[in-house]
């Protein structure tokens, strides 16, 4: 099966059935078995493919007028997961394999976010079982407050497989000049994957 990669909702193929003498839809694609990976707003779409009719419910972002230079490299957490092929071979600092960075510090980030808060306080689920209930997806990757920012929804004999990140520190474009040290793992996650996604 073609891979597809969508980013805040702009829809980007490499296959030819993306030509107009294809009757395509997204759903229809994941229904035959076909995958996709999901950033940003984009990972809304599940529901829309037919996994349960629920979204991120902790979303927000900037924009490049006013975006925010970092002073420092962002990072997530894969804890519990750092054995997840989405995380194969990426530039770590060294001292703590769960930290998945970024970026790097003067890297300029809107930090468009979309994720799952998790917590008795507020947003309707009290802990990752919950979570995991509602969703029917399984969490691979948390913020520094626990939030769900990376998630899956595993292959069936029903649909593909869909590959979920949400958190703002995945980001392509950056309105400063800066190095590329951990921003090198954007790229390296997005090819692991399609590698994932497609073997």
């Amino acid at each position: 099966m073609p891979r597809f990669f969508l980013n805040v909702g702009t829809f980007r193929a490499r296959h030819s059935l993306c030509h107009p003498r294809h009757s395509f839809t997204p759903k229809g694609y994941y229904q035959k078995g076909g995958s996709f990976l999901l950033t940003r707003y984009a990972t809304c779409l599940p529901a829309y493919l037919g996994e349960p009719d629920r979204v991120p419910n902790n979303c927000w972002d900037g924009n490049e007028q006013s975006a925010e230079v970092v002073s420092e490299p962002w990072s997530f957490f894969a804890t519990g997961h750092t054995d997840h092929p989405l995380f194969a071979n990426l530039v770590t600092d060294g001292t703590d394999p769960t930290r998945i960075y970024t970026c790097d510090a003067g890297y300029g980030i809107t930090n468009s976010t979309a994720q799952w808060h998790i917590g008795t306080d507020w947003g309707g689920y009290a802990d990752y079982d919950a979570w995991r209930a509602a969703t029917g997806a399984a969490d691979i990757a948390y913020g520094g407050d626990k939030a769900i920012v990376a998630w899956e929804f595993t292959a069936t004999d029903d649909h593909g497989a869909i590959i979920c990140i949400g958190s703002g520190c995945y980001d392509w474009y950056s309105t400063s000049t800066t190095a590329e040290h951990y921003h090198q793992n954007v790229a390296r996650m997005t090819q692991n994957a399609f590698d994932y996604l497609t073997k």
